[in-house]
């Protein structure tokens, strides 16, 4: 199991009805992939977004991250809507 603190920025946040949680991930090598599925399990308002990762950045650590990123003990990860430059 890993325990993870996951913050939700923007519509997300509204989305689920918070902005900081400390989740474990029930699994030994849990990747963001794996997080995202579990979130999406647990929380039914995320499963729509589950498939559409492109929709939602993830940061681990404050550094941008791939699906296959192992987590750690302790990790801060940071789920948000892309950032769109222009007009």
């Amino acid at each position: 199991m890993v325990k993870v603190r996951v913050t939700y920025i923007g519509f997300l946040a509204d989305l689920i009805g918070l902005h900081t949680e400390v989740v474990d991930v029930p699994s030994d090598n849990a990747t963001v992939e794996e997080l995202i599925k579990f979130l999406s399990s647990t929380r039914p308002s995320l499963k729509e977004l589950a498939g559409s990762v492109p929709l939602i950045q993830v940061f681990v650590n404050d550094e941008e991250a791939s699906l296959s990123k192992i987590l750690k003990d302790n990790d801060k990860v940071t789920l948000m809507p892309p950032l769109y430059e222009g007009g």
